[in-house]
């Protein structure tokens, strides 16, 4: 046997014998008592701090003191960031993280178990799945590029090592549209998806758009934010292709010089490895670099995206968007199937290269509310409640579930 057969033939067994031992622990799990008080919150399979959980997290610990709210990490950083502001967390594999893991009854997560840990999970935990983003591309078990639940691989695999399994008891769903989206991806009844809408948009809701108005009209300090979806899980370097290239760099600089404008890149989490270096030379292009993107979204002006959904989150600020589609039938052939036809849910001007990007940037500087009814109305259909009161209502569902006092 080759050096390097034999290295991945060990590599294989090792990562089975360690999956069997997490199948172990998953058992040991089911002994402890669940305190229902004790609720558990993770993101991005514990190295963000952001998204619904975070702000459904710090809604319960301000307003309702009676629940243990206790956020677990795979984050050192964000540890030390949550402790220096008086909040209970722990790293996942410390004694005290797995102790809380193991006994808190509620678990919140925006991705999967493993925002927390799928080894302490079990189906004696209401666990409950905040997600990440509203979909537009195909999801879970209707995604059959990115990842097939439907083989028979992924059946096995899910049969024996049942810490792996997507059981969710709760999918929180913005809307009717959204919830038969989720009915088909999760494979779960209407009444495990309630229509409640997302922690995450509290902070969207409400905002006043005069400040950004003026500054449309005046150029004044305006920050575009680029933020186009991954490729392929991040698994190679296809988002390079998307980025603007060679000249277009000084050309891209020069425009937003002469607007008085900043370009700031944000990179899906799969992809931030393939950020540019090189950007000092370019003084108004920039790095985002919030890492939550709620945050990030409140302080745009413009949003340029191409098949990520964040823009359906931006459109509660009624600010422009600006639709990329430099690969758009290569994306949708090798990478995620969508759910709509493209161009119905995306309300704004569409650019096939960066040239054409800095027209739709000057037709908005004339037009700030161009593409507005199509905003409202696509906004509409994919998010019900804009009230900021979101998190109340995740809130008073839990500890109806619970047989708690709201």
């Amino acid at each position: 046997m080759k050096k390097s057969t034999y290295k991945t033939f060990l590599t294989f067994v090792n990562k089975i014998l360690i999956m069997f031992i997490n199948d172990l622990l998953w058992l040991f799990s089911l002994v402890f008592p669940k305190n229902k008080y004790k609720w558990i919150f993770g993101a991005w399979f514990g190295k963000s701090y952001s998204g619904s959980s975070k702000y459904l997290y710090e809604y319960i610990i301000k307003n309702h003191p009676n629940i243990r709210c206790i956020w677990i990490t795979k984050n050192k950083l964000i540890l030390d960031y949550l402790r220096k502001r008086g909040k209970e967390s722990y790293y996942f594999l410390s004694l005290n993280g797995l102790w809380h893991a193991f006994t808190g009854k509620v678990y919140f997560f925006c991705c999967s178990k493993s925002d927390i840990n799928s080894i302490t999970c079990s189906f004696l935990n209401l666990k409950v799945n905040l997600w990440h983003g509203t979909p537009i591309k195909k999801i879970m078990y209707d995604d059959n590029i990115a990842y097939d639940r439907n083989s028979f691989y992924f059946k096995c695999l899910k049969f024996c090592f049942p810490y792996l399994r997507d059981d969710f008891d709760l999918v929180i769903s913005p809307s009717k549209l959204v919830r038969s989206i989720y009915a088909s991806a999760f494979r779960l009844p209407n009444e495990k998806l309630p229509i409640i809408g997302d922690p995450r948009n509290d902070i969207l809701a409400n905002v006043s758009n005069d400040v950004h108005r003026e500054h449309m009209v005046e150029r004044k300090g305006l920050t575009i934010l680029y933020a186009p979806t991954h490729r392929c899980e991040g698994k190679d370097s296809q988002i390079l292709n998307v980025l603007p290239l060679g000249s277009e760099w000084n050309i891209l600089n020069q425009y937003l010089s002469e607007c008085n404008s900043c370009l700031k890149l944000r990179l899906h989490y799969y992809d931030k490895k393939y950020l540019p270096t090189n950007l000092d030379e370019f003084p108004n292009i920039k790095i985002d670099t919030e890492m939550d993107a709620q945050i990030a979204l409140l302080n745009t002006d413009i949003l340029i995206t191409d098949y990520s959904s964040i823009f359906l989150d931006y459109l509660l600020l009624d600010r422009p968007v600006i639709f990329t589609v430099f690969d758009l039938q290569k994306y949708l052939l090798c990478d995620r199937q969508m759910y709509f036809k493209y161009d119905e849910i995306t309300p704004g001007p569409k650019a096939k290269n960066w040239r054409e990007v800095i027209q739709c940037l000057d037709q908005y500087f004339l037009n700030p509310s161009a593409y507005q009814d199509g905003r409202d109305k696509i906004c509409s259909m994919f998010i019900e409640n804009n009230d900021g009161l979101n998190s109340c209502r995740v809130y008073a569902l839990i500890c109806n579930k619970l047989n708690l006092q709201n």
